[in-house]
């Protein structure tokens, strides 16, 4: 995915700055962005370190947004153990499903609750030292 945006940004107009980092430790101060997205996420949607670190480099009443799923307006999907995951005492969360062009896309809105704590990021480490 980094290969293919790189491309994208050179035969592009775009200017971006793109970062490859694990999701649980993001090289960001706390309070960095207004809104975080998540497209069709890997299994660390999971992860409670993923929500702890998205808590801290998103601001107090930002938003997560996580698209989990596009689909058939008939299909059914479970969202439900993705809202379990995210930890109430830091989110509030809803799911919406919203319609584009005869498709139903699922999404989760968590919103970062005032006077949740920025926990200190992680040390990243270098393990060829």
């Amino acid at each position: 995915m980094l290969r293919r945006a790189s491309r994208a940004l050179q035969h592009g107009s775009g200017n971006a700055n793109l970062i490859r980092a694990d999701l649980r430790c993001l090289p960001f101060p706390a309070d960095s962005f207004d809104t975080a997205i998540l497209t069709f996420p890997a299994p660390i949607i999971y992860d409670p370190s993923l929500w702890s670190e998205l808590a801290r480099v998103v601001r107090h009443n930002g938003r997560i947004v996580v698209v989990v799923s596009a689909r058939s307006p008939s299909q059914k999907i479970e969202v439900g153990g993705v809202i379990e995951k995210i930890p109430s005492n830091q989110f509030s969360s809803e799911h919406v499903d919203v319609e584009v062009q005869g498709s139903l896309v699922s999404v989760i809105v968590a919103t970062v609750k005032a006077g949740s704590e920025a926990q200190p990021k992680s040390e990243l480490t270098d393990s060829s030292q």
